[in-house]
């Protein structure tokens, strides 16, 4: 089975990005709205203008250095 974002059950990188990018410049979603950026930590360095947190498993991290809060969930 393969899963949005996974090829042969191995991450895709780029997939979180456009979303950020999305969201960060839609008329409809409040201006000064944080955003939370849940994944497992496959992921490339993202850009996000505005105030963030990162979700992503316990054990897990992400690949750069986050300026936002990172929670863990188990």
């Amino acid at each position: 089975m393969v899963v949005a974002g996974e090829s042969d059950g191995q991450p895709l990188p780029g997939w979180l990005q456009p979303g950020i990018d999305l969201l960060q410049r839609v008329p409809d979603f409040p201006a000064d709205g944080p955003l939370l950026i849940i994944t497992d930590g496959y992921c490339d360095r993202l850009q996000v203008k505005r105030e963030h947190a990162f979700l992503v498993p316990r054990g897990r991290s992400l690949p750069f250095a986050p300026r936002g809060p990172v929670f863990r969930i188990s």
